[in-house]
């Protein structure tokens, strides 16, 4: 059981002497380790595996920010802030050490896009997570909090580290005029060194260590505004719940179809349920104050709110839909989460209306904090190894595929190699082996294909069909010539006299589908044989003669890509051949074709 105390807590005090040498000795050893681990030593990144990288990453940047954001808390003792800013790094480097694993391939090539994204999420996980660390206390077994004092903690470590931000910008802006003037003075060389990245990193995380020490010097400003921002903030709760009748009313008439059919709706309703939840916080604030608007606005609000109660049921529903019919994705299980905490806050919230005699929302204090709880284990869980959102989507995808749910040609190679991380990419490795009925053959031949196209795995070392394989799996087309007596085998024999770049190597590992068209393509009497390289949204042609005294097929032309039409008529038996009555044009090498006009 979690407990809110709603007691007056200390405001948050301004520091005598603010720890100037502290926060810019810790800024600038930040800057230092992050360029040696991002542009000072490539031996450094050589020796490192993927998941040392990112935990040392995370620690390197979890230390400094933990004991900024642990400065000054009231009543938090030195041992226990000790203890959150070493557990907040063994977190972070256990999180980041297992993402490293699954992304070792982004990190090996310097891709840093999942890094951001869980970036963004390690950063919630810390800011939620160390102010319910400093403020628990214990009564017995039950862990209490003054929801006052997470509040004040929770909004000045945020306001704080976003206008840090914005001073070490500023900072940057102030330097590089500087710089710009020395510059003029022909002083180039000394500038140009300022400005590589071992300067630039230690500088800029000094400088925002710095700008952390001014901040909390001046507390009492980050409160006033605080105030400021939130105060004008909760004018737009009337409105945003009187837009939520009218929706509302207006299902009445429309019905819950049209939403559905947006294939948004959870992703819609989710957004509004944000909005509302932050309008009511901007109002409610920490529970101290006068309560907001008058007392009949606020009985209307206060059952208005039940309506987001349908909302959070009709995202839910959307979500389901979604989730029945294609399965679990990343975002989908990102989605789950966030519906989760959003149902925890609407039906928090709608408890106080079976309070009244209380004050006004009296349960939001509560519903924080236990969303907060739940959001931070969920985080835990979804960043480590335990429901890695990556292996869930991955199996519930690959299953799919195998049941049929998903046609091959419709499913997403793409992602199981570079939005999944490893576990996709195991996935795929597995898939390019199936064997054993034409549906496995097509899910093996397009799982390599991704693998090649990609550079998984060189083209070298894809398995090469045998003359027999071969023969079974080339469609030939019916066309306006009979097909040559042995041309099919010839054909093959000429493909492997190709060099292993060109694209009609596909049709030897089985990468692509190819297609045979016989027709007498030049008018010399004799059947050519059009070889069709099917991608499936385009297509790659070479003509192939046999050589009237060695009697060996060979390429003699080639088409521009074909697209996916023109493919699909070849299929149909659509093709005819069309001679030309113009010759082309050839300067330089350039080759102008010309066609006839309609008149």
């Amino acid at each position: 059981m979690v407990m809110a105390d709603t007691q007056a807590v200390p405001v948050m005090r301004e520091t005598g002497n603010p720890p100037w040498l502290l926060f810019g000795l810790a800024g600038l050893l930040q800057g230092l380790l992050l360029w040696l681990l991002f542009d000072g030593s490539a031996w450094l990144r050589e020796v490192l595996s993927p998941s040392l990288f990112v935990a040392l990453l995370n620690v390197v940047l979890a230390v400094p920010l933990s004991l900024y954001l642990t400065q000054d808390i009231p009543g938090l003792s030195g041992r226990r802030r000790t203890g959150i800013v070493v557990g907040m790094a063994l977190l972070l480097a256990l999180l980041g050490a297992h993402a490293g694993w699954v992304n070792d391939r982004d990190v090996i090539y310097h891709r840093f896009e999942s890094y951001l994204s869980n970036g963004l999420l390690y950063a919630i996980l810390g800011f939620t997570l160390i102010p319910l660390l400093a403020h628990v206390h214990w009564q017995g077994r039950v862990p209490r909090w003054s929801y006052a004092a997470l509040f004040e903690t929770a909004w000045r470590n945020g306001l704080m580290t976003v206008l840090a931000a914005i001073l070490t910008g500023i900072f940057w802006g102030v330097f590089g005029a500087g710089m710009g003037l020395l510059g003029i003075l022909g002083l180039k060389d000394l500038v140009q060194h300022v400005f590589e990245g071992y300067v630039v990193w230690p500088l800029t995380m000094m400088a925002f260590g710095c700008a952390i020490a001014l901040l909390l010097a001046r507390s009492q400003v980050l409160v006033t505004l605080r105030r400021f921002w939130l105060s004008l903030n909760q004018v737009f709760l009337p409105l945003l719940l009187l837009l939520a009748a009218v929706w509302a009313v207006a299902m009445l008439f429309t019905g819950i179809t049209p939403l559905l059919e947006t294939n948004k709706a959870a992703l819609f309703m989710l957004w509004f349920i944000a909005l509302a939840v932050h309008f009511v916080n901007t109002a409610w604030q920490d529970g101290e104050g006068e309560a907001p608007f008058r007392r009949s606005l606020r009985n209307v609000m206060g059952w208005l709110w039940l309506i987001l109660v349908l909302a959070a049921a009709l995202a839910a529903w959307a979500l389901y839909l979604r989730i029945d019919q294609h399965g679990w994705t990343r975002d989908r299980i990102w989605a789950a989460l966030v519906l989760l905490l959003a149902v925890v806050y609407v039906a928090g919230y709608a408890a106080s209306l079976w309070q009244r005699g209380r004050r006004w929302f009296w349960s939001v204090a509560q519903t924080n904090i236990v969303a907060a709880l739940l959001m931070c284990v969920a985080l835990v869980l979804l960043l480590s190894p335990l429901l890695d959102p990556s292996r869930i989507a991955v199996n519930s995808q690959v299953a799919r595929l195998e049941r049929g749910e998903v046609k091959p040609d419709e499913f997403d190679f793409y992602m199981l190699l570079e939005q999944s991380g490893r576990y996709g990419q195991q996935a795929l490795t597995q898939l390019a082996e199936l064997s054993g009925s034409p549906a496995k053959e097509e899910i093996a031949r397009l799982a390599r294909k991704m693998q090649v196209n990609r550079g998984l795995t060189a083209v070298e070392d894809l398995p090469v069909r045998t003359d027999e394989e071969m023969l079974a799996a080339l469609k030939i087309l019916p066309g306006p010539a009979a097909m040559p007596p042995g041309a099919p085998e010839g054909l093959i024999a000429a493909l492997r006299a190709l060099s292993d770049t060109r694209t009609e190597q596909a049709c030897l590992d089985g990468r692509e589908e190819c297609l045979l068209w016989p027709a007498d393509l030049n008018g010399d009497g004799r059947t050519d044989l059009m070889l069709i390289v099917d991608q499936k949204h385009w297509g790659q042609v070479t003509i192939f003669s046999q050589d009237v005294e060695s009697k060996r097929w060979q390429a003699v032309a080639e088409g521009i890509e074909v697209n996916a039409p023109w493919l699909e008529g070849m299929r149909e038996g659509q093709a005819r051949v069309v001679p030309s009555p113009w010759h082309n044009i050839e300067v330089e090498g350039r080759v102008m074709r010309l066609r006839s006009i309609d008149p």
